[in-house]
């Protein structure tokens, strides 16, 4: 056989360069990454039953968890009791107090808000909603006095849209 027959038929292995494609899942993987939308999945908290005797059970009394809603408007903050997760409400903790004058107003809503923590042992989540006319500042002052009371609320949830 001639060296010239070898030379053409022989074929050298071919190659198979994974170096662009290394590059690209380098680049690929971090973006995504940071593009990647993370998201809170909400659930619903459920309080199930322990497992215990029905005699144990009828003797413990099932806990109270009292959950506000605050109402303010221009002149003045409604604040109710709910049980039950707000099916009911409570007898006695239905209140409007006057914000007209910010200082007297926000004194009387403290006082108010740490008499309740007084009577009612736990409490859940509070709704806040604030009437469009409401100041920006108003707002504020009155969520920052309702956290200020430690316990009377776990957390409050801001309502949005008009309430009439």
């Amino acid at each position: 056989m001639s060296k010239r027959w070898m030379k053409k038929n022989h074929v050298e292995p071919a190659d198979l360069n994974l170096t662009p494609m290394m590059d690209l899942f380098v680049a690929l993987i971090p973006f995504l990454l940071l593009s990647a939308a993370f998201v809170r999945i909400g659930g619903i908290h459920v309080n199930m039953p322990a497992n215990q005797t029905t005699a144990s059970a009828q003797q413990q009394k099932p806990e109270k968890i009292v959950s506000l809603t605050f109402e303010l408007s221009e002149n003045a903050i409604k604040i109710q009791g709910f049980s039950d997760q707000y099916t009911s409400l409570i007898p006695g903790l239905d209140v409007s107090i006057p914000v007209a004058n910010s200082r007297e107003g926000m004194k009387a809503l403290t006082d108010y808000l740490s008499g309740l923590r007084a009577k009612h042992e736990k409490f859940g989540s509070a709704l806040f909603h604030a009437s469009p006319k409401v100041s920006y500042e108003l707002s504020i002052r009155t969520l920052d006095i309702i956290h200020s009371v430690k316990g009377v609320a776990s957390e409050t949830i801001l309502a949005a849209g008009v309430v009439e």
